[in-house]
């Protein structure tokens, strides 16, 4: 059996909201198997104060996963499978036929506002449908569906002041 590697890092989290001044000292602890986050003064129920790891990071079963102990009074961990994170399970972000279709219409609405490198200005919308492989009237439905949700703009799709 060959003996594990340890490597430990201390440092102080900073607190990410700008109007709290606080900060966490936090150990990490990178193992063979697993990355372990001790923050000061936060356990799991099974351990002594001040020696809990409330969240884990392992490879186990042939996937990355994270183990939470979000209550100190319960033995029961939340487990996080990180398979559906993977790189390779990224769906084509162009394939429009996954997305709704307020979501159509924005990423139509945004495309609007690019310059079409043909014509060196902003696309039309016979133009971005074209670019987009969808039809005329199906962008322009969607589009206004957009322009509909997003009360910062003009009829034209325009910001207002």
């Amino acid at each position: 059996m060959s003996e594990t590697q340890e490597t430990s890092l201390d440092l102080t989290l900073t607190d990410a909201d700008s109007e709290c001044l606080g900060s966490l000292p936090v150990r990490i602890v990178v193992s063979d198997t697993a990355i372990s986050i001790y923050p000061q003064g936060y356990g799991d129920c099974g351990s002594a104060d001040g020696y809990g790891c409330p969240l884990f990071i392992e490879f186990y079963g042939g996937s990355l996963r994270v183990v939470a102990f979000p209550d100190i009074n319960c033995e029961d961990p939340k487990v996080i499978d990180l398979s559906r994170a993977k790189e390779d399970r990224r769906q084509d972000t162009n394939d429009l036929h996954h997305w709704t279709p307020l979501q159509q219409g924005r990423r139509f609405h945004e495309f609007m506002t690019r310059i079409n490198p043909a014509t060196g200005k902003p696309f039309t919308m016979n133009e971005a449908a074209s670019a987009l492989g969808v039809d005329h009237a199906t962008f322009r439905t969607l589009a206004a569906l957009w322009r509909s949700q997003d009360t910062r703009l003009n009829d034209e799709g325009n910001a207002q002041p």
